[in-house]
């Protein structure tokens, strides 16, 4: 009963949105805004469901990124630059209010960065998630969550494991999955396929104390580039938005 409760809630709150030609996100969050207030706390299934939409948004992100776009200079000095200024800006802002230099710091750090979840939501809905600029933005968002993942290992008593690395290797084994996306003939079996890698890589990152959704993209860029990939990515557009409405 609860769990239709929030969903139908969502529901009526995304249509609602989309009337007043908002993104059906915005009814989304006022609707769990609500259902906070109301002392209707989420379901560990709902939250479960969450975060596997989640992992499929960003594994569906994976398999559109050319990996030697984060190594652009534009890239690497714009977002570089962005992290320097608020991290110095927000960082003296808390230290001449009292705060210690490193906690300065660390808050700074933590203002500078910006929701990868939501700015792919923004970019897909806009059909700019392959243009240009949209590639930029999420190569930028995808360095800051290198940079919070290394924060977070300083900062955080859950540090990552030593294995942790061997996720930077995980899209080198592109030839065993693109053989396994054309063997899979069968729409149902891509979109099988394109789930269990997903969730795949969400299970190894959590493994190393990395967040599963870093895995997740990874294993989407491991399938990037495959003549199926687009068509994958339709087929999971969907069923990602479902399980989002959990969030």
């Amino acid at each position: 009963m609860q769990e239709l409760l929030c969903l139908g809630a969502a529901y009526i709150a995304g249509l609602i949105a989309s009337r007043l030609f908002f993104p059906p996100l915005v009814g989304y969050l006022v609707a769990g805004y609500v259902l906070n207030i109301l002392k209707l706390d989420a379901l560990d299934t709902l939250t479960h469901f969450a975060d596997v939409g989640i992992e499929l948004l960003l594994f569906t992100v994976g398999l559109k990124l050319d990996l030697s776009s984060l190594l652009r200079q534009e890239i690497l000095r714009v977002g570089g630059l962005h992290l320097i200024i608020v991290t110095a800006v927000s960082g003296a802002a808390f230290f001449i209010l009292g705060e210690h230099i490193t906690g300065a710091l660390v808050l700074g750090v933590s203002l500078a960065f910006s929701s990868t979840v939501l700015a792919v939501k923004v970019l897909e809905d806009n059909g700019e998630l392959s243009s240009l600029h949209g590639r930029d933005v999420i190569s930028i968002l995808i360095l800051q969550d290198i940079v919070a993942i290394a924060m977070m290992a300083l900062t955080d008593n859950k540090q990552p494991t030593p294995w942790a690395l061997g996720l930077l290797f995980l899209p080198l084994l592109r030839p065993i999955a693109h053989y396994f996306l054309s063997i899979s003939r069968a729409d149902e079996l891509r979109l099988l396929l394109g789930v269990s890698l997903a969730l795949a890589g969400g299970v190894i990152a959590e493994a190393v104390n990395i967040s599963p959704d870093i895995g997740a993209l990874l294993t989407g860029i491991m399938l990037a580039s495959h003549s199926k990939t687009e068509d994958l990515a339709h087929k999971l557009w969907g069923l990602k938005e479902i399980f989002r409405l959990s969030t």
